[in-house]
């Protein structure tokens, strides 16, 4: 629903007793600029955060919230739970072609990052990633790469 600040403060009176003065013109482009900021900012706060987690080397049937018996991973199960999981992705045999695949949506031959040395790790570089996604959508980037060797 779009709404309009100038239609929300047309006609608004201050009226002090006994007089029927308008708010002034400058008054009202002063509340109209407040109040679209604070529009703008519930508009932002409404998008949702945006987490991906990707591990090497770990199988969609090793979480216990995709039925595991064994390993019991409960802060995942709860992220699981509490978001939305992606549940069809193909990986490749290897952590670079994966990641590419991931960033573009394209399989690894389409996206350039066929393996993981001899100068072939480099996405195309005219490929439009995630990252460009979202900052198109208005999203900034905060990113964390956790490493086993940290």
């Amino acid at each position: 629903m779009r709404v309009s600040a100038k239609a929300c403060f047309d006609g608004i009176r201050l009226k002090p007793p006994g007089t029927t003065a308008q708010i002034p013109t400058r008054m009202k482009a002063i509340l109209i600029a407040i109040f679209t900021t604070a529009l703008a900012s519930a508009v932002v706060a409404a998008r949702p955060n945006v987490i991906v987690i990707m591990t090497d080397d770990q199988g969609f049937g090793e979480f216990s919230v995709h039925g595991n018996p064994i390993t019991r991973t409960p802060y995942i199960d709860r992220l699981a739970k509490g978001g939305i999981s992606l549940t069809d992705f193909h990986v490749a045999p290897m952590c670079t072609p994966t990641r590419g695949q991931l960033l573009t949506g394209l399989d690894a031959f389409r996206n350039g990052a066929i393996n993981v040395s001899s100068g072939r790790t480099l996405l195309r570089p005219e490929l439009k990633t995630m990252a460009d996604v979202f900052q198109a959508g208005g999203y900034t980037a905060l990113t964390k790469q956790v490493s086993q060797y940290d």
